[in-house]
């Protein structure tokens, strides 16, 4: 039986000193410039001390007009190379292998961080916004991804993984029903691959023999077919030219979506696959000491830790000392995640994982504001599209120890659990059902901010029945007894009347326009009975 403490080796680069691999997290604690922050370093260098024998980045971007969401890690241009520097040389020191996931949102970067031009996409797509690419671009979106990697090198980090997952550029090429192209990068299953198979093979070509090479693949959702991706991960592994497979699975041990293959778990669709020199590993609620066992046991060479990391930075060294150990129980305080080294950017997006959280009461000891509003209480936030109301409810949010609710993303959420589920949006009881056993945390942020989302919500939205589900939600959040802020539609009118600080937030059509700056200047009128805000401008 395979021992997670156990080595590992690589056809390339440094063993790992265990079976343990960081998952890449959304975290959202980049610059808008892609530029490495110190609270990103520091989240990521206190997980290779913790243990993690192979520690990576979340998603990096290999072109701004690729990103997919905000405070993304970027990687492509040499201004990044000195954050980079230093963040490669900590998890180095930490004795873990130091890997830059490469990542391409295609057609999923959101509208609004790429002012003035649409995502791009392997064909038109209407429903997405997006339009297609040229076969220059796809060349060039190649040559990008390959230029990223020696980047990544220079900067002293030991690999890198390419991105082919959740819907994303690659797994968009990947995709028979989002690709459409007639050329060679479109029809067949081979020629959709190309695109992926060729910047591996020129990743292998301009990097070093000691340099790693993985490839991140999901199986399902996003126009996946079960038997292309495994013929894809047996062709990678048959091939030779990536060191691992790490397959995103959302659940290790689940069954397939598709009722033809139920026949086994989706793990075992590639365990039983050809490796050769390449090591297979997988991500998927694997939470627990005795969870990650069983994944070794189920064949997997190793296990990609997600939500174990988040809550303790050293997830191993807990697991190595109590094979059966599992994570403190949720919710967290914002107190216990600052302990375990994430920022408060990253603690705000964490908020939006239903139960994830705790409410606080109090004030947050966060900003130089001087402000002495009661606590508990009630904040209630409406305003125009891209007037910065979401900046300043996160905030509002962080400085006075206030849970916080973005209503919008609750529709967003419906819609798209409603596509992934197979309802129709104007099933209004199917729907309905959705929204009562919604999970934010079952969404990537990057999920909810495509056109396809919108139009969901849009949909959605008018369904009474939904309404009414996600009515009784909100309603509960904004009573809890440590109080509640909410931003979003109707918010001071239907869902908590009651607030003690209702602001409505507008802007001029050039603020508007700068929505992803970090600095938003807005017109805020308030009605409360205790105070009447004039003008509110963040710092």
């Amino acid at each position: 039986m395979t021992d997670l403490n156990s080595p590992l080796t690589l056809a390339h680069g440094p063993a790992l000193k265990n079976r343990f691999m960081l998952a890449p997290l959304t975290n959202q604690q980049s610059h808008a410039d892609g530029l490495l922050s110190a609270d990103e370093i520091r989240w990521l260098s206190m997980r290779a001390e913790g243990g993690f024998g192979l520690t990576m980045t979340a998603a990096a971007q290999i072109d701004s007009h690729g990103i997919g969401f905000p405070g993304q890690l970027g990687c492509y241009d040499d201004a990044h190379l000195p954050g980079l520097r230093e963040l490669a040389a900590n998890i180095n020191a930490a004795g873990s292998h130091s890997v830059v996931q490469l990542h391409h949102a295609g057609m999923r970067t959101p509208h609004e961080l790429i002012e003035g031009q649409q995502p791009v996409c392997p064909s038109d797509n209407e429903e997405f916004g997006a339009r297609a690419m040229t076969l220059a671009e796809v060349e060039q979106a190649r040559d990008n991804f390959i230029a990223a990697a020696v980047r990544c090198e220079a900067a002293g980090f030991h690999g890198v993984e390419v991105h082919g997952a959740h819907g994303y550029l690659l797994c968009q090429f990947l995709s028979a029903e989002i690709n459409k192209r007639d050329d060679r990068y479109g029809g067949n299953l081979e020629n959709r691959a190309r695109l992926t198979f060729e910047i591996i093979d020129g990743i292998r070509a301009a990097c070093g023999d000691d340099f790693s090479v993985g490839l991140r693949l999901s199986p399902e959702r996003f126009g996946m077919d079960l038997m292309e991706v495994r013929e894809v991960a047996r062709r990678v592994m048959a091939e030779g030219q990536i060191d691992y497979l790490d397959l995103s699975l959302w659940d290790v041990f689940k069954t397939p979506v598709d009722e033809a293959y139920q026949d086994r778990r989706l793990v075992d669709w590639f365990t039983d696959l050809e490796r050769g020199e390449v090591r297979l590993g997988a991500a998927g609620k694997l939470t627990t000491g005795a969870k990650c066992r069983e994944a070794v046991e189920a064949g997997l060479d190793f296990v990609v830790v997600g939500r174990g990391a988040i809550l303790h930075h050293d997830f191993p060294k807990q697991v190595s000392a109590n094979p059966d150990f599992e994570p403190t129980a949720l919710p967290v305080s914002r107190a216990h995640l600052r302990q375990e080294g994430l920022g408060e950017s990253f603690i705000d997006y964490m908020s939006g994982w239903k139960g994830f959280v705790e409410a606080t009461a109090g004030p947050a000891l966060l900003g130089p504001w001087d402000r002495s509003l009661p606590a508990p209480m009630i904040i209630a936030i409406d305003g125009t599209t891209a007037s910065g109301k979401g900046t300043i409810a996160k905030r509002l949010s962080a400085h006075y120890g206030l849970p916080h609710m973005d209503t919008g993303r609750l529709y967003r959420a419906t819609g798209v659990a409603a596509m992934r589920a197979g309802v129709a949006l104007d099933d209004a009881d199917g729907v309905a059902a959705v929204a009562r056993s919604l999970d934010l945390a079952d969404f990537d942020e990057a999920d909810l901010r495509t056109a396809e989302a919108g139009k969901a919500a849009s949909v959605v939205a008018a369904i009474p029945e939904v309404r009414q589900a996600l009515f009784e939600l909100q309603r509960a959040f904004a009573t809890q007894p440590l109080g509640a802020l909410l931003d979003g539609r109707d918010i001071g009118t239907i869902i908590a009347p009651e607030a003690d600080a209702k602001l409505w937030v507008d802007a001029s059509v050039e603020v508007r326009g700068a929505s992803s700056s970090l600095r938003s200047t807005a017109s805020v009128r308030s009605s409360s009975s205790a105070s009447v805000v004039t003008q509110l401008t963040m710092p």
